[in-house]
């Protein structure tokens, strides 16, 4: 059947009435089906300097303002994030990524641009991250080899200058 089809046609003489009360909205509520959240990431929000909610969303770094519901977004990585670290005052974020050779990306939460990106010390991605009180050293942690947690390798960078302060190796049962 087709809608259209043996409707009445609409009768023009008769103005249109007015409702007496306003139209409502129709009640609607949601229900939270499922939640994902990577297993392996580690810090995966937090505020920056102006009360923004920093987070990881595959390689990007988000940026959302809870009052005017906007996000900003840090493209810097090339891969999945699984470690994120933003510097006590809140001004820098660190975001270090999966892969063979991980990356790890320093940006301002405000401006969204990249300040500096540190690698080659690290492999098979960067699991931890974390700024140091001052926000001028952050310390970063990788798997030694890919599927294991035996080894652990730790590099801690002078960011923004992209020099390399400290690495080190570390064994599970030590």
């Amino acid at each position: 059947p087709v809608p259209w089809m043996n409707m009445e046609p609409a009768n023009d003489d008769v103005p249109p009435q007015e409702s007496s009360t306003a139209p409502t909205m129709p009640s609607c509520s949601a229900t939270l089906a499922w939640a994902y959240a990577r297993p392996c990431m580690r810090g995966g929000v937090a505020y920056s300097a102006e009360g923004n909610i920093v987070f990881p969303a595959g390689p990007i770094g988000v940026v959302f303002c809870p009052s005017t519901h906007r996000q900003s977004f840090a493209q810097h990585n090339t891969d999945a994030i699984l470690a994120l670290a933003v510097s006590a005052d809140g001004r820098f974020a660190a975001t270090g990524e999966l892969g063979r050779r991980p990356r790890v990306c320093v940006w301002d939460t405000s401006s969204m641009a990249l300040l500096a990106v540190l690698r080659g010390r690290l492999s098979n991605g960067v699991t931890q991250l974390i700024f140091s009180p001052d926000g001028r050293s952050l310390a970063c942690v990788s798997p030694a080899t890919a599927g294991t947690i035996e080894w652990t390798a730790v590099a801690v960078y002078d960011w923004a200058s992209e020099s390399l302060l400290w690495e080190g190796r570390l064994h599970r049962g030590v």
